[in-house]
Formats: structure tokens, C-alpha cells, sequence
């Protein structure tokens, strides 16, 4: 009876374990999908010429760490400015540049910058 009871738990091990393992590979990849969904473009159909497009978009974020919450505001913003200069001595017009904050974290600048031709 004892050996019948442990082959019992070893097909139950094992049914667990396959489960487990397709439930992490079905997680994972749920994952994945979810990251690349907002990083690319779709395209469906068929194409008769090459399109040259007119209209990118970038995102940028500013991340800081300081002990003293004014003072890592006012580099902060140092920072930003610095960036939207960078970016309008590229040719990029003031308005195409957005900033956000991301609500996850007060010390974290989001910039998104579009360019179109």
C-alpha cells in the first residue's frame, strides 16, 4: 500500500510541475506583448510603393536621486531645460515638445518630442 501512495504523489509532482511551468511560459510571454505593444508599428496589407514617413515620435525620461527634495527639483528642471535646448538647436520647434510627469515618481521628468517633416 506504501508504494502505491508514492506513485501516486509522483504522478501528482509531475502534473503540478507541468502545469507550473506552462502557466510561467504563458505569463511570460503575456508579458512580452505587453512591453512591445506601445514600442511599435503595425502594419497590415500589402504596399504597391516605398513610404518615406513624415511624422516621429521619441520619448525621454529625466531621473534624479537627491537627499534634499528642493534641491533635486531645482537640478531637475536644470536638466530639462538643458534637454529641450539640446533638442530646438536640432531643429526641433518648441511646441512639438511635450513634458509629462510620470505619477509613479515625483523625481522623474517625461519628455516626448515629435518632429514632423
Amino acid at each position: 500500500m506504501a508504494i502505491i501512495n508514492r506513485i501516486d504523489y509522483y504522478g501528482i509532482a509531475i502534473i503540478l510541475a507541468l502545469g507550473l511551468i506552462i502557466a510561467t511560459f504563458i505569463g511570460g510571454r503575456s508579458l512580452e506583448r505587453m512591453r512591445s505593444a506601445d514600442n511599435g508599428i503595425n502594419v497590415k496589407g500589402v504596399a504597391e510603393k516605398l513610404i518615406t514617413s513624415d511624422l516621429a515620435s521619441w520619448r525621454g525620461q529625466i531621473t534624479l536621486m537627491d537627499k534634499n527634495l528642493a534641491n533635486g527639483y531645482d537640478t531637475l528642471q536644470k536638466q530639462y531645460k538643458t534637454t529641450v535646448d539640446y533638442l530646438k538647436s536640432k531643429g526641433i520647434s518648441e511646441e512639438n515638445i511635450e513634458e509629462g510627469n510620470d505619477d509613479s515618481e515625483e523625481d522623474e521628468e517625461e519628455i516626448e518630442v515629435t518632429k514632423e517633416h
